[in-house]
């Protein structure tokens, strides 16, 4: 469904990066904003984490992610600092700064870290969270004379 949600923006002139590790392999497409702890803290830094910094600001996002791992580590039931990430951060070049994230879901919910993180992103990041449900188009039968 991601796919689907990534077109309809691209189509619409936006450049639409996803939530992914990029490994292996690493494109120009991906994002690291909270997921992945591990490679946000690798030196060099991950280039799908530069990406955000560049977007963000550094300082920013690192505000971000101290308030984001402390909230996944309190949440109830006992948390991990990893995941929260949407699935899709869309953006223009078009001098208003038009970006936010969008998270897709056909039938499932958001999962807890992305309950606890979606409100800090719009918060710390000061960046709205959509979300995009997909549903399926009702099929049309047709009746046949014979």
């Amino acid at each position: 469904p991601f796919m689907v949600v990534r077109e309809y923006f691209r189509r619409r002139g936006f450049k639409v990066l996803f939530s992914s590790s990029g490994r292996p392999p690493e494109t120009s497409d991906n994002f690291i904003c909270t997921s992945y702890p591990g490679l946000r803290r690798e030196k060099p830094l991950h280039p799908a984490y530069r990406r955000m910094i560049q977007i963000f600001g550094v300082q920013r996002l690192e505000k971000f992610n101290r308030h984001a791992e402390a909230a996944k580590l309190r949440r109830k039931g006992g948390g991990n600092r990893g995941g929260g990430d949407p699935d899709l951060f869309v953006y223009k070049r078009d001098g208003k700064r038009t970006r936010f994230f969008v998270e897709v879901k056909h039938k499932d919910e958001l999962r807890t870290n992305q309950k606890v993180v979606f409100p800090l992103i719009e918060k710390i990041l000061r960046c709205p969270v959509e979300l995009v449900r997909i549903y399926p188009l009702p099929t049309v039968q047709k009746k046949v004379r014979t």
